[in-house]
């Protein structure tokens, strides 16, 4: 599982209470603009249990247009893998306090992405990679999307995590836009994950020069 590449943009799509990114629809189009732009993962990031009916609508229709558009894009279900199999989604995404490793992957089987969150050097020491194809490290800094998250790790924690496990690839995420993320990918971060600055790029109106950017950067 250890042959998985990351491309150097992650997109999370947060589906929020309210406003436009709590509407199906709106979240719909959205992942289907990144797909059409570009992107290569979009993890479908819904943290509250009484949305899982709208997360089941959003996953539904991007899985069924990445099928029928964009097929090298694979899509990611933050924190329930057995949504991965109802939906045909290309994995899973867990954190420290979600679904174990372990069982994750008995559940979405072994041709499946998994990937886990990871905040420190001990996350790293308890786990067992064989069973992941990415880890993620953060936050790197202080995120505005997420609520209650772990202390930042900053560049040096992007460094000493990545080099400790140089056999997986890793996505650093938290506070991360495009004017930071050269120095993260320079810290070893093989890709960024961001929310809220690809978020803005679309509302912007400039998504496909924000996701054309990332192949400039002098990484």
């Amino acid at each position: 599982m250890h042959n998985f590449k990351l491309p150097r943009l992650y997109a999370i799509i947060s589906f929020e209470k309210t406003g436009i990114f709590s509407v199906a629809e709106e979240l719909i189009e959205y992942g289907q603009a990144l797909m059409s732009g570009g992107v290569l993962i979009i993890q479908l990031r819904c943290k509250d249990n009484e949305d899982m009916k709208l997360l089941e609508s959003v996953a539904s229709e991007l899985i069924s247009y990445k099928y029928s558009k964009f097929s090298n894009c694979k899509i990611i279900i933050n924190d329930f893998p057995e949504y991965v199999l109802k939906f045909g989604a290309d994995g899973c995404h867990v954190g420290q306090n979600d679904t174990k490793v372990e069982i994750a992957r008995s559940i979405i089987g072994i041709d499946k992405i998994l990937g886990l969150s990871t905040n420190n050097i001990d996350h790293l020491s308890n786990i067992d990679t064989s069973l992941l194809n990415y880890l993620a490290c953060g936050p790197v800094y202080r995120s505005v999307t997420k609520s209650g998250h772990a202390d930042e790790i900053g560049l040096d924690g992007v460094k000493n995590m990545t080099s400790a496990i140089p056999s997986l690839p890793f996505v650093a995420i938290g506070g991360l836009n495009k004017d930071n993320s050269e120095a993260i990918y320079n810290a070893g971060a093989m890709s960024i994950a961001v929310v809220s600055d690809i978020k803005n790029a679309y509302l912007n109106g400039n998504l496909i020069q924000y996701i054309q950017s990332f192949e400039t950067l002098n990484v």
